[in-house]
Parts: C-alpha cells; sequence; structure tokens
C-alpha cells in the first residue's frame, strides 16, 4: 500500500501537525495490513506510534472481523 495525499493530510488532521511535519516509515513484517512507523513533534516534544491500516482484500474477504 502506499500512503498517499489524501492518507497524508487525514493523519496530519488526526493528530493535529502539518502534513510536512510528518516522518513516516512502512514496516516489514505484517501480513493482514500494512503497517507504518510514525514520528512528529508537537509542542516541542517528540510523538511517535504504529499505524496499522487493514488493506489486504483476501484477508479481510476471510477474516471480515479482523478488525
Amino acid at each position: 500500500m502506499t500512503f498517499g495525499p489524501n492518507a497524508h493530510e487525514w493523519l496530519g488532521r488526526a493528530i493535529g501537525v502539518t502534513v510536512g511535519a510528518v516522518d513516516l516509515v512502512r514496516l516489514k513484517g505484517s501480513t493482514s495490513s500494512s503497517v507504518f512507523r510514525v514520528q512528529f513533534v508537537r509542542h516541542g516534544t517528540a510523538q511517535r506510534f504504529v499505524l496499522r491500516i487493514l488493506d489486504n482484500s483476501e484477508w479481510l474477504a476471510n477474516e471480515p472481523d479482523l478488525a
């Protein structure tokens, strides 16, 4: 999965920072989804979390209650 401009804008709004202030790196090893490390600075404090996006349509068809 690519994390496109619309997704970047949504993420920036959700965490309260500008899009350019977010460092997003795709992590390896996920089976049922795409996983990203998200880093940014807000109010002078470094913030970091993992964002999981359920985007594997085949997996979701077999496991509709995955989320």
